[in-house]
């Protein structure tokens, strides 16, 4: 919390300072979406080519807790979680690894997986 000093300079300081950094902080992966498919989901967002790579966060409630699935970061825009089963909703975020930094959260994204028809499935696994 930021308290407002008797000239008002510090408060001025911590508003150019959160414009400068951007409301979701100054990292935070973008462009983040989920896709529902036939026992599966498939995530992408926009690829920052100087990031190591993405770490993935998984949970069946919006508000958490949230598990890692990957061990290491995932270097690219893309992740497919297949669990098997229809009719499953999870939810999502990543963050961006550069070295031993990670970023702030992505926005959390949700998706929930469900029966196709063989013609869907077949256009889906050529997507």
């Amino acid at each position: 919390m930021i308290k407002k000093s008797n000239n008002g300079r510090m408060a001025g300081f911590a508003l150019v300072w959160m414009l400068a950094m951007g409301a979701a902080g100054s990292n935070a992966p973008v462009g983040m979406v989920a896709t529902g498919h036939d026992s599966r989901i498939d995530l992408g967002w926009t690829l920052d080519p100087n990031m190591d790579g993405y770490n993935i966060y998984r949970s069946s409630s919006a508000g958490g807790p949230f598990t890692k699935l990957n061990a290491s970061p995932h270097p690219v825009s893309v992740f497919c979680d297949f669990f098997g089963t229809n009719g499953q909703s999870y939810h999502y975020y990543i963050t961006a690894v550069d070295g031993a930094q990670e970023s702030d959260p992505s926005t959390t994204v949700s998706a929930t997986s469900y029966a196709m028809t063989d013609d869907q499935l077949l256009t889906s696994v050529q997507e």
